[in-house]
């Protein structure tokens, strides 16, 4: 049974207080307004915030999201310590390829959905099937990128589409957060726009 946890929240319509909510829900509120408006990064070579943000950082995330910030502050530093140990596996780790296409939509799917429970700012379900479309045109083409690399862009192609959301993810949060070299991320990105796939604006 999921649990609820009883807090109050105010309306940006209606100024009224909202209560119950699912944590999971709040979760993905706090961090998809992290992952839309502010920089995980904290320099050039893209180094990660483990230590936290400002007091100012956390303010306007709570004032953009409509969650108390003591609630916003204790998500995104439970985060950060998490993402920090999903960074060392997914550095240390060496993943084998397969041959059969079934077998490599299965494995990209596992991580996804690793990166998914991480960091829940995507449409899991719609990015599934992105991933099947994407992998189809990474066979006709004869190119297939890195795992990170196919992650990235199946996340940067399902928030893309996501008519629900107005605002989108910063580009470098999605690289960072799968460790995809840009070089990598916008050479695929390119060859997809050569091919009609994608528009050169989009």
């Amino acid at each position: 049974m999921t649990k609820v946890f009883s807090i109050a929240i105010k309306e940006k319509t209606a100024h009224e207080l909202k209560y119950s909510l699912y944590f999971g829900e709040i979760r993905q509120i706090v961090l998809k307004t992290l992952f839309q408006s502010h920089s995980i990064t904290k320099d050039r070579e893209e180094a990660v915030m483990l230590d936290g943000f400002s007091d100012t950082t956390y303010r306007q995330i709570s004032m953009d999201s409509n969650i108390q910030e003591f609630l916003v502050r204790e998500i995104i530093e439970k985060f950060l310590f998490q993402f920090n140990y999903f960074r060392r596996f997914w550095k240390s780790s060496h993943i084998q390829w397969s041959h059969r296409q079934n077998r490599i939509y299965s494995k990209v799917r596992i991580y996804l959905h690793k990166v998914y429970k991480l960091a829940p700012v995507f449409d899991y379900s719609r990015a599934k099937t992105n991933l099947k479309i994407l992998q189809r045109f990474f066979q006709i083409s004869s190119f297939w990128p890195r795992i990170s690399t196919q992650l990235a862009m199946v996340i940067y192609l399902t928030d893309l589409k996501d008519k629900l959301s107005k605002k989108k993810l910063l580009m470098q949060n999605i690289r960072v957060l799968i460790d995809c070299s840009a070089y990598a991320f916008y050479r695929t990105k390119n060859i997809m726009i050569e091919k009609g796939v994608l528009k050169q604006n989009e």
